[in-house]
């Protein structure tokens, strides 16, 4: 295969890390505090739709359905992550589909590493790092279990110092540098400075009515920023976002009776080309493709068609990186 045809199959696969699996003992404590920050990480990031991030238990004693414990659950709590009183954990022996499922294995410890390996089928191919290795540090993450609340806080606090670090080398090796093929480059710094700067009508196709999803933090991200934001999925009711963003939602961007400026995209990479194509007939100005969201076909015939192509870019990450 040659280089150029490595390149498009790196750029359509998008994130390298797609799905991420902290490890520890028993999932009631260590895993669940970095798996909970780091989502709200991703989140604060723009970039939680791109990652999952799931959390599991592997020694012998790890059980399904186990309570997480209260000091995990307080801890958490003190930092605005409430996971209520009914919160459970994951025996990973039971969920071997959570190791196919993921792209990167991220354990408390080096001996919990080991383990891992010694009793699971890993593919070769199946990165494993301690939370410290892949912030860029060595050793462990000690278990607070039995030693107090204080330790938990102590445990929690170390997490969330190293959880930004992790966030930053998941983004940075899923940035469109490392991943973008040879004859596609994103606009300029200038250039997506001057879109973002330049307040419009957005259509944000696939827009979700949870929260929770960055296509509906993102949306409000850019009301906030002043951009008048009209919400695309065929699965919502009309006025299912009207609350959050103040407009009707359509079922599609032909749908929209007024003109659009900036479409952004919060779809698969498959559904791009049919995307831009409909972008291209509403005489949009920008195609924004969120982070993952990668096709070579769809931004080709938008550039063609005279619309500036934004792929693998988050605005949140974006506001951040240039203002």
């Amino acid at each position: 295969m040659s280089a150029a045809n490595d390149s498009s199959s790196a750029a359509r696969n998008g994130p390298r890390f797609r799905s991420v699996l902290l490890i520890c003992a028993a999932n009631t404590a260590r895993s669940v505090m970095a798996e909970h920050l780091m989502v709200r990480e991703l989140r604060t990031r723009g970039a939680l739709e791109s990652v999952r991030v799931r959390s599991a238990g592997i020694a012998p004693y790890a059980r399904d359905g186990a309570l997480i414990s209260l000091d995990t659950r307080m801890t958490l709590r003190d930092v605005g992550i409430d996971l209520g009183d009914e919160a459970t954990s994951i025996d990973l022996k039971r969920h071997p589909e959570l190791i196919e499922q993921a792209d990167l294995v991220i354990a408390m410890t080096a001996q919990q590493a080991r383990e891992l390996r010694e009793r699971f089928t890993l593919a070769d191919t199946l990165p494993v790092h301690t939370l410290r290795s892949f912030a860029g540090e060595a050793g462990d993450i000690d278990d607070p279990f039995d030693q107090g609340d204080s330790a938990f806080t102590q445990c929690r606090i170390e997490i969330g110092r190293l959880i930004p670090r992790v966030v930053d080398r998941l983004i940075a090796e899923s940035a469109p540098t490392c991943e973008a093929p040879m004859d596609f480059m994103n606009p300029t710094d200038d250039q997506i400075r001057a879109i973002l700067s330049r307040p419009t009508t957005v259509a944000v196709v696939g827009c979700s009515d949870n929260p929770d999803r960055d296509s509906l933090t993102i949306a409000m991200l850019l009301k906030r920023k002043g951009f008048r934001v009209i919400p695309v999925n065929p699965q919502l009711a009309p006025d299912a976002l009207r609350g959050a963003l103040g407009e009707r939602c359509y079922p599609d961007l032909a749908a929209i009776p007024e003109p659009v400026e900036i479409v952004d995209v919060f779809r698969r990479s498959e559904h791009v080309a049919a995307i831009a194509r409909e972008a291209i007939a509403r005489g949009a100005r920008v195609l924004w493709c969120q982070l993952g969201v990668i096709d070579l076909e769809g931004a080709r015939a938008a550039r063609q068609a005279g619309l500036t192509v934004v792929m693998d870019r988050c605005p949140a990450i974006e506001y951040r990186r240039l203002f």
